[in-house]
């Protein structure tokens, strides 16, 4: 909530965080240069969303890339609407030849039928993170309650502890209207013969 621009998104939400500045465009600049060392993150949409749907002039990308460079400040692209082929490419920074830091997503990754997101960590981060071997990055759950679950892929599914390598393989889960629960479907089929990781 805090690094979003929009005030009226923010209202009944607070605290929020301290030293966050929202910069129009044609500041940018000068409010980096203003900022200098102090600049922690750039955070920004590769294609503007919510304030309709603007894209960036064809070097804007890059040059924030290059800027964030300068100052040692990261650069993180809000990827959750134009990410997972929404433009015709996985990520909206493919178009601009730019490599973030950091890439938030959700809405495409499952199409919006599901309450999925996560972030992408790039090397400079993943390198701090795993510099402590102690570390342990800890996180919960946002929807326990949910009947539904992301689908497992079938190369990356562990094996079952029984030695097969065989992918647990479901259609989803289905409404039993004669009880008023919910049941396993059956197999599929057509995964019956796609093995696991390590198969």
């Amino acid at each position: 909530m805090s690094v979003q621009g929009l005030a009226a998104n923010q209202a009944g939400f607070g605290p929020l965080l301290p030293g966050i500045v929202t910069v129009p465009d044609d500041e940018l600049d000068a409010t980096l240069d203003a900022l200098g060392d102090r600049v922690a993150a750039v955070i920004t949409e590769p294609v503007q969303g919510a304030g309709g749907v603007h894209p960036p002039t064809r070097d804007f990308l890059g040059h924030l890339r290059r800027r964030c460079d300068e100052l040692g400040a990261l650069l993180v692209l809000d990827e959750v609407i134009t990410g997972f082929g929404r433009l015709g490419r996985r990520w909206a920074a493919d178009h601009y030849g730019v490599r973030p830091d950091l890439v938030t997503f959700a809405k495409g990754v499952t199409s919006g039928y599901q309450p999925l997101g996560g972030v992408l960590v790039g090397a400079r981060v993943r390198e701090v993170l795993e510099a402590d071997p102690t570390f342990v990055f800890r996180h919960g759950h946002t929807y326990p309650a949910t009947r539904r679950r992301a689908p497992r892929s079938p190369t990356s599914t562990p094996s079952n502890g029984r030695g097969s390598r065989r992918a647990p393989c479901t259609s989803g889960r289905a409404w039993n209207r004669s009880c008023g629960r919910w049941r396993p479907p059956a197999p599929s089929p057509r995964c019956a013969a796609w093995p696991a990781s390590g198969a």
